[in-house]
């Protein structure tokens, strides 16, 4: 009878495991590789109105950087070709938001593109629905502060509950006989029209410890749906321990940036992490309930943790992928929530073996519910050979009615081929996935 009640509990599982691995991907090439040219830092905002994705990334030809775009339509396929939308040759790291009150694009990205400690500067650029050129260029970082400063990584969400967007970056001192106390991860209210809405502020400082700058690195920035503030996630070096360990934050700020505190933040991993051979990514995202989860990139491992209706961190960290991915160092982990036949669930995304010198990087999904939990394996959604390898997961949920039993998501990651020994980088392009998801 023993044997007989394990046999039936390993086929209930196993049919468990089936129903939960309805995942169909399909790989296409959305930016071919060419000669030596890079093609990276891509990012995505979705057109709620007309179920268009604009993506933007980066193009690197030499020394020439310039930024491009290229739509998916509500199937995630790109009905055009690619367009160009800062000419070169500094234009660098962009990201772009969606306002769907206005109907309209904004992109933003700096000239800074090797992070050099040289004077540079923070643009925005409006688009329109199409993610095509809408009116001039905003040079943002004119005031007398950021016009003697480093400025970088800028990062751009819609506020829809004030109707403007928020701007932050990274600004940075030059050299040591410059004056702290206005570097580090700034801000600013930009309006509708696309102009500066306030004075840029101090969200959190750069810790000065020489001959290093522990610089707070935004990582992701959203909208809590629910209270409207500004969701913050960044990563900062630990003081004391020469670069070679770092810690997560989580902010909870005035979308407006005013009365910005310490205690708007706090520590997300339990213990500083460890630098070494690591690549830093976190991920923020929200239910229209309020509810969210913040994952992060561990170093053994991708952990999680939940945000309540107020968003504050409410639970422990834990890892989100099951069995048997759960104790796998994976990187770039991509996350997003959406509804459908059965309800809110989500996808998440990252990948192994990124940085291997041998290749062989693999793509993994972990479908999960309602609440961030893990629902069957991780499916294995991409495979590269010994010559490639994935960079980055920008993932987001294509419209879809309702009742639709099928929940369908689109990724976009850099293709990047390499010569060994060690990972000499050529060239690399954009590769798309298309995910058609069914939930238990």
């Amino acid at each position: 009878m023993k044997k007989i009640l394990l046999f039936t509990i390993a086929l209930m599982l196993g049919s468990f495991v089936v129903m939960a691995q309805k995942v169909q991907s399909v790989k296409s090439t959305f930016i071919p590789k060419s000669g030596t040219i890079f093609n990276l830092n891509s990012n995505l905002a979705l057109n709620t109105k007309s179920g268009q994705t604009l993506v933007v990334w980066e193009r690197v030809n030499g020394s020439d950087h310039s930024i491009w775009g290229r739509t998916l339509n509500a199937q995630g396929k790109p009905p055009v070709g690619e367009f160009l939308l800062v000419s070169g040759p500094n234009a660098s790291h962009p990201m772009v938001t969606y306002n769907p009150v206005k109907n309209v694009f904004v992109l933003t990205y700096d000239d800074n593109p090797n992070f050099n400690l040289i004077q540079s500067n923070i643009y925005l650029q409006p688009l329109n629905a199409l993610g095509k050129i809408a009116g001039p260029v905003l040079k943002v970082t004119t005031d007398s502060v950021s016009s003697t400063l480093v400025n970088y990584l800028p990062r751009i969400v819609f506020a829809p509950k004030t109707s403007n967007y928020v701007l932050l970056w990274i600004r940075e001192i030059m050299n040591p006989t410059q004056a702290q106390g206005s570097n580090g991860l700034v801000g600013v209210v930009v309006t509708p029209a696309v102009t500066l809405g306030g004075s840029i502020v101090v969200i959190r400082p750069t810790i000065p410890e020489n001959p290093n700058l522990l610089e707070p690195i935004p990582l992701d920035a959203t909208i809590q749906p629910v209270t409207g503030r500004l969701i913050i996630g960044y990563v900062q070096s630990v003081p004391g321990s020469n670069l070679t360990e770092f810690n997560y934050f989580y902010g909870n700020v005035d979308p407006k940036l005013g009365g910005i505190t310490d205690a708007n933040f706090s520590r997300i991993n339990t213990s500083a992490l460890n630098n070494a051979g690591f690549v830093w990514g976190m991920k923020l995202a929200f239910q229209s309930t309020g509810t969210g989860l913040v994952v992060y990139a561990d170093t053994a491992n991708v952990k999680r943790r939940k945000i309540d209706a107020t968003g504050k961190l409410a639970s422990p960290a834990a890892t989100i992928f099951h069995p048997p991915k759960n104790n796998k160092q994976l990187l770039y982990p991509g996350l997003v929530f959406t509804n459908g036949a059965v309800g809110v669930r989500g996808l998440l995304l990252a990948i192994q073996d990124a940085l291997s010198a041998s290749g062989l990087a693999t793509v993994w999904a972990q479908p999960l519910d309602q609440n961030g939990l893990p629902l069957g394996p991780p499916i294995k959604v991409d495979s590269l050979d010994s010559a490639n390898t994935a960079f980055g997961t920008q993932l987001v949920a294509l419209p879809q009615p309702p009742a639709a039993t099928t929940y369908r998501f689109a990724d976009i990651y850099t293709l990047t081929q390499f010569t060994s020994p060690g990972q000499t980088f050529q060239t690399s392009g954009l590769n798309l996935l298309n995910f058609s998801v069914t939930f238990p």
